[in-house]
């Protein structure tokens, strides 16, 4: 008796951890393949020393750095290439207690408008707008937002009129919904792992699934794709219904040592952005060994992805672009047919793609 009620909990303890795992769609080809041959927008001065994201918009070319000194914003004219300012503390990558541990980055940034740049630092919980004056060649800090401490490790994250979207890493939900004053309005989803793991490791099992996120007002879509394995997961947030694509490489693989994430197997992606039309993702494939021998051996491995892949809304597989060179970060503008990236690798840090 006692077997047959252990084995009816076991049941029920399997399907309740089932019914968070998102509908399952593989993918393995795309319709098209091209391939894109990049050139350098000219800057007038060098300031970035890890260009790792970047936005254009309104005729300014903004560029997220991980390592500068002083500031971590650079904003540019677009075309020209003109400095008008620089702007925000800068702050390095997270690094874990495992020097083989999984880091993330401490800040990123969205630009909705000149009066609208949003940097989140992620170490100090806040969100700061800041306003850019092209005329005067500066930028002010116009408001700080301090994060409810409870969200942990905050690193994604998107703005809306009502509120922000940040990704989570507790463990137990993928992103939350936090008001205007930092407060958590509501959360979404569920690591979408079909492994069990005890309850203490959950944000250890979170920094594993680590990844890279967008969100699409407009259509309340909501895209996470993962920095290992080769993941994105897609939540319509308005009907509370999520599905995930999964390539050839699967889910992130890892181990867990300590309080660190040890990733194995394949590094996936780097950045997605979600347009009115379509999802982009830059994909590494490459394995995380290949990269720590070449490290021991003295090599400095190229850094970022050499590949764009193109979804649907739906996640149907469009394109994969492949690139000639290796990048971190980019922006899409459909309407213009261009793709602005960065390039970690020492040369020219910022590249031009014509889709």
């Amino acid at each position: 008796m006692k077997s047959v009620i252990l084995l009816i909990c076991l049941l029920f303890v399997f399907s309740c951890k089932d019914a968070y795992l998102p509908e399952e769609q593989p993918y393995s080809v795309f319709v098209s393949n091209k391939i894109l041959q990049g050139e350098t927008v000219s800057l007038d001065t060098l300031l970035s020393h890890e260009p790792y994201r970047i936005i254009v918009k309104d005729s300014i070319l903004l560029v997220l750095d991980l390592q500068n000194t002083a500031e971590c914003c650079h904003a540019f004219t677009y075309p020209g290439g003109n400095h008008l300012a620089s702007f925000g503390t800068s702050a390095p990558l997270k690094k874990p207690g495992d020097p083989e541990g999984v880091t993330l980055p401490e800040r990123m940034i969205h630009f909705y408008s000149l009066d609208s740049i949003w940097v989140l630092t992620g170490n100090k919980m806040e969100l700061i707008r800041w306003q850019l004056f092209p005329s005067e060649r500066r930028a002010e800090a116009i408001e700080t937002i301090h994060l409810d401490k409870k969200l942990h490790r905050a690193q994604s994250f998107s703005v809306t009129d009502s509120c922000f979207w940040l990704t989570d890493y507790t463990g137990k939900c993928r992103y939350h919904r936090v008001d205007y004053t930092g407060k958590r309005i509501s959360s979404v989803g569920r690591i979408p792992t079909r492994r069990y793991y005890k309850d203490g490791d959950s944000p250890t099992v979170a920094l594993g699934w680590s990844h890279v996120a967008d969100f699409l007002p407009g259509k309340d879509l909501l895209v996470m794709a993962s920095c290992y394995g080769e993941t994105i997961e897609l939540y319509n947030v308005r009907e509370g219904s999520f599905k995930m694509l999964i390539g050839p490489n699967q889910y992130p693989k890892f181990s867990i040592r300590g309080e660190d994430a040890i990733p194995r197997g394949v590094i996936g992606f780097d950045d997605v952005q979600v347009t009115e039309n379509c999802i982009y993702a830059i994909f590494e494939d490459r394995l995380v060994q290949e990269l720590k021998h070449a490290r021991i051996q003295g090599i400095n491995p190229e850094r970022g992805g050499r590949y764009i892949y193109q979804f649907d809304l739906d996640g149907t597989p469009l394109c994969k672009y492949t690139l000639d060179h290796s990048i971190s970060g980019f922006h899409i503008d459909e309407a213009a047919g261009f793709i602005f990236a960065t390039d970690l690798n020492g040369g020219d840090p910022v590249i031009r793609f014509k889709l």
